[in-house]
């Protein structure tokens, strides 16, 4: 097991105010995104960087899911009133939401700047500012046609998980895991699990110990990644705090509906169903469907 705490002044509100003020600005008609959707969205966002730099030094911020996961791109789009939903290869069975000019990657950036939680998330974004931030420098199209953008300071904080705002729900849309196996012997294994690359995001991984109160870090098969796991049917039938935190802020992806099917085998097995002969084969089935959906969710 891995605990690794970090001695730093924590903070657990989000600052959207910057976002929000320049987003009224800029689209003065359009309804302001609420905090759960833009906190739920950073999570989001942070379960897998989205924000890239071209050997151009072209600035790309990019959400990728698989088609079943498009109604999710197409809600972002739809909630901020900007960006592209694309497909992503001739099968088209990757989807993508996209923003590429300059006056909405600006409030991508107030949005995300000082409201990252992940060390490793903050480190990649703060090299997509420092490219902005030239870019504004040199001069760019939008410039020359009377927009000014003002260079924007990053902001370093110390965010960390709470149970009172969206985010965990997010980055569990994003890099969570829902498993469960039942085998015809009657063994079970049941697994949550939210999972990260780089052992700089140990300390934040380990917050989710004390806020379910259950819980351990491990690392994962692939080098320098590591996992926050919870698991065991007395943990998850009898601590309440993942079923109230998930009641107050649903996942938005395919992953609700394997935790739906999860937490009800879970109680099924609680209740010993699975010791019955006729429920077993179900069960098996039930549980098959689960790790079906987080393998299509990938």
């Amino acid at each position: 097991m891995i605990l690794l705490i970090e001695e730093k002044e924590e903070e657990f509100e989000f600052k959207l105010e910057l976002f929000k003020t320049k987003y009224k600005e800029r689209y003065p008609l359009r309804q302001v995104p609420s905090d759960d959707f833009l906190i739920w969205f950073i999570g989001f966002v942070e379960g897998d960087s989205c924000f890239q730099v071209s050997n151009r030094n072209d600035l790309l911020f990019v959400v990728i899911q698989g088609i079943e996961n498009i109604e999710v791109l197409n809600e972002i789009q739809k909630v901020f009133g900007f960006g592209l939903v694309t497909s992503q290869g001739i099968s088209k069975r990757v989807w993508r939401f996209c923003v590429q000019d300059l006056l909405n990657i600006e409030l991508i950036i107030l949005l995300f700047n000082g409201n990252m939680i992940l060390p490793t998330r903050q480190v990649r974004f703060k090299a997509f500012l420092d490219i902005y931030n030239k870019k504004i420098e040199k001069g760019t199209k939008a410039t020359k046609k009377g927009i000014l953008f003002p260079n924007i300071q990053l902001i370093t904080r110390y965010l960390v998980p709470t149970l009172n705002n969206a985010w965990i729900s997010g980055i569990v849309d994003s890099e969570g895991c829902f498993s469960i196996s039942i085998k015809k012997t009657r063994s079970y294994n049941i697994i949550f699990c939210i999972s990260q690359k780089g052992e700089e995001n140990i300390p934040k991984l380990s917050k989710f110990i004390q806020l379910f109160e259950m819980g351990y870090i491990q690392p994962h098969s692939q080098k320098k990644n590591y996992s926050y796991i919870a698991g065991g049917v007395k943990n998850l039938t009898t601590k309440l705090l993942p079923k109230q935190y998930f009641e107050n802020y649903p996942m938005k992806t395919t992953k609700q509906k394997s935790y739906i099917l999860w937490l009800n085998l879970i109680n099924r097995i609680k209740n010993k169903e699975h010791l019955n002969p006729n429920f077993t084969e179900y069960l098996i089935v039930q549980a098959g469907e689960i790790n079906n959906i987080r393998r299509k969710s990938k």
